[in-house]
């Protein structure tokens, strides 16, 4: 049972938040300002447990176990369920590199930390919301992060700093805002996902509970009133004139932080328009949802604009909705209502905290999916040959070098020397400088791998990388380091380049209602005609070539973008997806099997 009287109110302003959350990331220019919503969750969230502790903290029933046994009750089980089902989403839709990138993000969800994923992945309003399906666990991961160390203040500054604590607790506040403020014009990206410069906004809750129920407070009615409108009249100005172009959070983010705070204030043991409305039973049920909505409205979005990107907006929009709503009653009356109210009961804390020890235990999947699924390399991997997959294998060693160009082949490349007993070692590390010392700011790669060659003395060395980058600059510089590589393999076989999209990446270019069929830029076409002829010059001797781009092009520069079963072949505007390296997998295993029967196997 609650320490303090259940507000019908607070479950009706969730219902507006989530509304704004939901209809800004269904169509955005609707409502510009809608992502405000999660600001108005933090505040309730902070007002609520700091309202809740301190009525405890006065009756002398606060355990700090009882605390998070109850958070764990009322977050986890419908967390892990959706993260559950969002991973296995991704591992049937996604290709190979989205896929990987899933598995990360559902390792940092389960561990609370997704806040600092993302950010270290770029900015929130820029990143690709199709493959990005934990992308709203920042919020909750910023959040549990705050319950794991504002409880235990709270309870410090209850005992230690008496009258004080409202002021310690407002410097603090202040502190905050003016490190987001700060952060926001350096490092906006910063300002947006980390708890130090969004905690004030849980603090503003916290603040105006200690007020509300701290001091005997006694409304008067027009105050009541006037808060209220002042309330409404601010959220709904954040979610229609707030966009993301503007610099956010900072100084903006006082609309809807302070808006929310008048709200519930106003509606505090006071009558008004606002309190009559939000304590309906319509949008108290809304609310009572909100937290299931949130949780599976998202993947839900990325899935359907990732599988039906070809679809109108329309079509997409009616199957987000029914599928959000259905999955979130189910979820809300099958999952999180029965679980939190049994793992909140005091004879199943074991229970409680068994399930955040199982949900760790999850973690690795999602890096195991990560590792595997998209299996490039790093620097740190080249001095010892690469990462090894099919160790030992009888037919012969098989390297595959070069860039972020290379790394869309390593898992096709894995899967032909598995399949053709090769040992596979993937040497493609994705933002490197594949290229000798002296060029282009090299880091040492080029370098590492010859020594890694001389000592291992690979049998087929398959080389791919971003050509244009280096040959237009350099010409000779290819032909330079294929001579050097020469003595040390076998076979060399490099793969000629891709043709480049003349849009960042097709399913966004679909969803904003652009048109097939696509065609390589002029441009473009002569600078890798150009490059391609370049590279069969080098064929001869123990050097061949692989045609990449008549796969994907034309001779009147007609694109091919989508498999026969509509999945994309690029990843984006510069990298195949793996779907469409499958189409080189022929051509590939064509190339080992040719060694095999030259070196009498």
């Amino acid at each position: 049972m609650s320490a303090i009287r259940y507000e019908p109110a607070i479950d009706g302003l969730r219902a507006i938040a989530i509304g704004a959350v939901l209809l800004f990331h269904l169509a955005p220019r609707s409502l510009p300002g809608g992502f405000c919503g999660v600001d108005v969750f933090f505040v309730i969230s902070g007002y609520l447990i700091t309202s809740i502790q301190l009525a405890e903290l006065r009756a002398g029933t606060f355990s700090i176990a009882r605390f998070y046994q109850r958070r764990i009750a009322r977050i986890f089980p419908a967390l892990l369920a959706t993260a559950t089902f969002t991973l296995m989403g991704a591992m049937l839709l996604y290709d190979a590199q989205d896929r990987a990138s899933a598995g990360a993000n559902f390792t940092a969800a389960i561990l609370s930390i997704e806040n600092m994923k993302l950010m270290l992945q770029g900015n929130y309003f820029s990143l690709s919301p199709d493959t990005q399906p934990f992308m709203h666990f920042w919020s909750l991961s910023l959040e549990e992060q705050f319950y794991v160390v504002f409880p235990v203040l709270l309870m410090l500054g209850y005992q230690f700093a008496g009258k004080s604590m409202a002021l310690v607790g407002l410097g603090v506040t202040l502190a905050s805002f003016a490190a987001c403020v700060a952060l926001t014009q350096s490092r906006p990206t910063w300002a947006f996902f980390l708890l130090p410069t969004r905690a004030w906004e849980l603090l503003s809750g916290g603040i105006l509970a200690h007020y509300l129920h701290g001091y005997s407070f006694r409304q008067l009615a027009f105050p009541s009133l006037a808060f209220q409108v002042i309330g409404l009249l601010g959220l709904v100005g954040a979610f229609i004139f707030l966009n993301e172009s503007q610099p956010f959070p900072g100084a903006l983010a006082l609309i809807p932080v302070l808006a929310t705070v008048a709200l519930i204030g106003g509606m505090h043991d006071g009558c008004g328009v606002a309190k009559r409305l939000l304590s309906h039973r319509v949008p108290v049920f809304i609310g009572r949802l909100s937290y299931s909505l949130y949780l599976w409205h998202w993947p839900i979005n990325s899935f359907v604009d990732y599988a039906a990107a070809s679809q109108s907006d329309v079509r997409r929009a009616c199957v987000k909705v029914a599928a959000t709503i259905a999955l979130s009653i189910l979820s809300f009356h099958i999952i999180e209502s029965p679980l939190r109210k049994w793992l909140a009961a005091p004879t199943a804390r074991w229970a409680a905290f068994a399930l955040v020890l199982f949900s760790i235990s999850l973690s690795p999947l999602g890096l195991l999916i990560n590792r595997e699924g998209y299996p490039r390399a790093w620097l740190k991997d080249l001095p010892n040959g690469g990462r090894i997959f099919n160790r030992g294998g009888e037919r012969g060693t098989v390297a595959l070098y070069g860039d972020s160009i290379a790394a869309s082949f390593a898992k096709v490349v894995k899967e032909v020397c598995a399949a053709n007993g090769f040992e596979c070692r993937i040497m493609a590390v994705p933002a490197g400088k594949p290229v000798p010392k002296g060029q282009t700011d090299p880091d040492g790669m080029w370098e590492e791998a010859v020594a890694a060659w001389r000592r291992q003395k690979p049998n087929i060395v398959i080389v791919s990388i971003a050509w244009g980058s280096y040959l237009e600059k350099d010409p000779p510089l290819i032909r330079r380091m294929i001579e050097e590589l020469r003595p040390m393999a076998d076979r060399i076989v490099l793969l000629t380049a891709a043709p480049s999209l003349p849009i960042d990446e097709v399913r966004k270019y679909l969803r904003d209602a652009g048109q097939l069929p696509l065609h390589e830029d002029v441009d473009q076409s002569i600078s890798r005609k150009r490059i391609n002829a370049a590279l069969r010059e080098l064929a001869g001797g123990n050097v061949t070539a692989i045609d990449v781009d008549n796969h994907f092009v034309d001779e009147n520069g007609v694109m091919r973008v989508f498999d026969a079963s509509g999945n994309s072949l690029f990843q984006d505007r510069g990298h195949l997806a793996y779907r469409g390296t499958l189409l080189l997998k022929q051509a590939i295993q064509d190339e080992l099997q040719k060694f095999s029967a030259k070196s009498g196997d």
